[in-house]
């Protein structure tokens, strides 16, 4: 059995170690340009040919040629050190903005007291004279079973109406990868 399922987990599909993935971060968070990553995914298909996606936040504000030599550096240095061909995702996130920190923690609060392996990414905030949307990817363990995305994703929904009927919730539920 531990002969076919060390045979057939690289071809069917198997997640990285959690050695492989902190190696990974670790690379990419090197920069102090990189903020955090998340929606690493990596595939295997057989000796010398893995390929790795990545979403990298950034500071919105940072000079877009300037991120993409950063990006590109570690895009290399993972090649070279792992042999895993990585194509690093932008993600700009707005930085010390006071209102967007405030419904950022309000979105922290709300979805750590639904359940606190849940987390979230890519948050954005679009105000408008009547209702503030707020945008983001609701990260879901996969072992979560006893609930269904939509179930996740109203219960959610109904947390921030009680708290302000004004914010409009634009969510994506997404269970990880790694």
């Amino acid at each position: 059995v531990g002969i076919v399922k060390d045979i057939l987990g690289p071809l069917l599909g198997q997640p990285p170690s959690r050695e492989e993935v902190a190696e990974l971060e670790k690379m990419i968070i090197s920069d102090e340009s990189i903020i955090g990553i998340h929606d690493l995914i990596i595939h295997d298909y057989g000796p010398g040919r893995r390929i790795a996606s990545v979403h990298a936040e950034v500071p919105s504000d940072v000079d877009l040629v300037e991120i993409h030599d950063v990006i590109d550096n570690i895009e290399v240095q993972i090649l070279e050190k792992t042999g895993i061909l990585m194509c690093i995702h932008i993600d700009p996130i707005v930085l010390g903005d006071e209102t967007v920190n405030r419904y950022k923690e309000m979105t922290r609060e709300i979805i750590a007291g639904l359940n606190d392996k849940y987390c979230f990414h890519d948050f954005r905030m679009v105000q408008g004279p009547t209702h503030t949307n707020l945008l983001f990817d609701l990260v879901v363990p996969a072992e979560e079973r006893t609930l269904s995305d939509s179930e996740i994703l109203a219960a959610v929904k109904e947390s921030f109406r009680e708290k302000d009927s004004t914010i409009n919730i634009v969510a994506r539920v997404e269970h990880s990868f790694v």
